[in-house]
């Protein structure tokens, strides 16, 4: 079971990519929402798993929520790409793949 301080960081760290993500995309997106799902969709998944490496001190395993995470995210996505349903089977392991590997590639990234 996760403790209230990791779902407070789940939380803030999906919610404010997803939020920074909105805000950069809906004035190139206005009236066209469907547009807007793609990057916030990206943007909300990568909070969620990036979250266990920026605050390690809240999660006991933070491999195993981020690669449900990304497992989820890489099945969840797959309709972006308008290829069959089976692809599933291929882009959710992939998913979870990237959520494990988050520990390499998120520090990477420099937030402001």
């Amino acid at each position: 079971m996760l403790a209230l301080s990791s779902v407070k960081s789940l939380a803030k760290w999906s919610l404010g990519m997803f939020t920074f993500s909105f805000l950069l995309s809906a004035p190139f997106s206005w009236g066209d929402w469907s547009s807007l799902v793609w990057p916030t969709s990206i943007a909300f998944f990568t909070g969620l798993v990036g979250a266990p490496v920026l605050e390690p001190e809240h999660f006991e395993n933070p491999w195993i929520l981020q690669a449900v995470f990304g497992g989820v995210a890489g099945a969840l996505l797959v309709p972006f790409f308008d290829v069959g349903l089976v692809w599933i089977a291929l882009f959710a392991p992939l998913g979870s793949v990237a959520g494990v590997s988050a520990k390499h590639w998120v520090r990477e990234v420099h937030l402001p």
